[in-house]
């Protein structure tokens, strides 16, 4: 019986991952950036270039980090933020900024108490903009920023 149980599961997944790999979202309009430390300045933000889907992968190593990485919008239009932690991170402990080429912050979100914290904005064809990701808990943390053009 748990032979069986394991190759349904087993038989679930592969099918899910099919399902899912085969979707044009997950062929060529995803790209993964990880953070290049130190980034915590705008002098030193992790580059990345934009394409349907970006997925930003840093660490929190303190309540001092701040990680920064730079963009240019490569259209007009919408884009979201949308930053998810495994951890159980404090609300409020976890602040993710957009800032403009001159470091105006256009809109800025704390983490709430459901470890959640997104946000859209209209972003310029070939403005600059950086994203920073502040840390205000003691311990260290892993996250990952979904953007997406909408």
């Amino acid at each position: 019986m748990l032979y069986m149980k394991k190759k349904f599961v087993t038989g679930i997944l592969t099918l899910a991952m099919a399902v899912g790999m085969s979707s044009s979202a997950y062929a060529d309009d995803i790209k993964r950036v990880q953070e290049i430390e130190p980034n915590f300045s705008f002098a030193k933000a992790t580059n990345f270039t934009i394409v349907d889907y970006v997925i930003l992968d840093g660490e929190m190593s303190s309540d001092s980090d701040f990680d920064y990485f730079r963009f240019q919008a490569p259209k007009t239009g919408t884009f979201s933020i949308d930053c998810g932690i495994l951890q159980d991170v404090p609300a409020g402990d976890l602040e993710v900024l957009l800032y403009s080429k001159t470091g105006a912050v256009l809109k800025s979100k704390k983490l709430n108490s459901r470890n959640e914290l997104r946000f859209e904005y209209q972003l310029t064809k070939d403005e600059v903009y950086y994203i920073g990701v502040e840390s205000m808990y003691s311990k260290p943390f892993e996250y990952t920023i979904d953007f997406e053009a909408k």
